[in-house]
């Protein structure tokens, strides 16, 4: 059985997900390779693979892994303990949707071992589910039951700067559930080295989640009895 059973991206579609990754995958432009943690079914890879950058994908679920292979992606079995080094490091680390996934002690393994893999100048992505949305807070984080704890923006700056990272930009995505996002570089690096984000259209595919709003409220009313008019 594979541990995303119930993971609500399958109601999402593979173009919709890799638009969605799209706007951070730039950001690793000449700066593979790029390790990919959590890396699914290697939608990310997809991107990343268009726009001539290589990547690994490490996953901890061997569905997962199995898939993204059968998919042409690189992947290998994995999780925050130990991470696979290449010789001149990677480029690039991006944890997308993960960290919410592990308490605070296993955080500090991943971004420990996300440093050790690095190369200088390299940079570090984060994207993670936004506690200050109300409907992240009050349903949707909890419609995944391998949820441990939501990371606030200013948490994760702040452990990345006292792990000797640089804070390049952070925020929240301008659509869809408004997901939390963290830049950061391996010093020395010049912020300007990096291109701004450019999140692409709400009619774009971007908003991933948004389109399955109304899908959870619907199950969420049946599961409680609620009818609407």
């Amino acid at each position: 059985m594979s541990l995303q059973q119930f993971s609500l991206f399958h109601e999402t579609s593979e173009e919709k997900l890799q638009n969605w990754h799209r706007p951070y995958a730039a950001l690793f432009t000449e700066r593979g390779p790029v390790l990919d943690v959590g890396c699914g079914p290697g939608y990310m890879a997809d991107v990343l693979t268009e726009m001539g950058v290589d990547s690994l994908g490490i996953d901890l679920d061997p569905a997962m892994v199995e898939l993204s292979k059968k998919r042409g992606r690189n992947a290998v079995l994995g999780s925050q303990d130990a991470f696979p080094q290449v010789e001149s490091g990677f480029g690039g680390v991006h944890i997308s949707h993960v960290v919410e996934h592990l308490w605070g002690d296993e955080l500090e393994k991943m971004l420990s071992n996300s440093l050790a893999v690095l190369r200088p100048s390299g940079i570090l992505i984060i994207r993670t589910p936004n506690w200050d949305n109300p409907f992240v807070r009050e349903r949707l984080f909890w419609m995944d039951h391998t949820h441990k704890r939501p990371y606030p923006r200013e948490l994760l700056v702040r452990m990345l700067k006292d792990m000797g990272m640089l804070e390049v930009t952070s925020g929240c995505e301008p659509t869809g559930m408004n997901d939390t996002f963290v830049v950061a570089a391996n010093p020395p690096f010049a912020t300007n080295d990096v291109p701004p984000l450019k999140f692409l259209r709400r009619d774009d595919g971007v908003s991933v989640i948004r389109r399955t709003k109304g899908r959870m409220r619907d199950r969420l009313q049946g599961f409680l009895g609620i009818t609407t008019p």
